[in-house]
């Protein structure tokens, strides 16, 4: 196979606080036609927010040392929200679906973790396990 699938969604982690950066990124995905099929993943809620507005599909990469609690987080509409699996539990999942928040699990390689978070309630999973169901 030497193109992509139509299904085929694309996910790119952008390490960068650069708005210059992300905004050459939008840009380019804009031009190639390409900005549906690829979601943009930062740890920078303000980088996030910028892409979001740019027409992106995007995802909040939250981490572990929160000084808020999950479900009271501000997600720009049309954002989804990454957090490590240990910060999830039912009630957090269904507290941000609650709010119009799609919810992705990051898990390790273990398939109990990944178990879990499917009776929980997320969207998906990013990570490197197989779930066999």
């Amino acid at each position: 196979m030497n193109r992509l699938s139509a299904e085929t969604e694309i996910w790119v982690e952008l390490k960068t606080q650069n708005r210059q950066a992300a905004e050459v990124l939008a840009d380019e995905l804009t031009r190639t036609k390409s900005k549906d099929r690829v979601v943009i993943m930062s740890r920078s809620r303000e980088i996030m927010a910028f892409c979001c507005e740019k027409g992106l599909s995007c995802a909040w990469r939250v981490e572990r040392d929160l000084s808020e609690p999950i479900e009271t987080l501000s997600v720009p509409a049309g954002a989804a929200l990454v957090l490590d699996s240990a910060l999830l539990d039912e009630q957090i999942v269904i507290a941000l679906h609650d709010k119009g928040v799609t919810v992705f699990g990051a898990v390790s390689q273990r398939q109990k973790e990944a178990q879990r978070l499917t009776e929980c309630g997320v969207d998906g999973m990013i990570g490197n396990v197989q779930v066999i169901g």
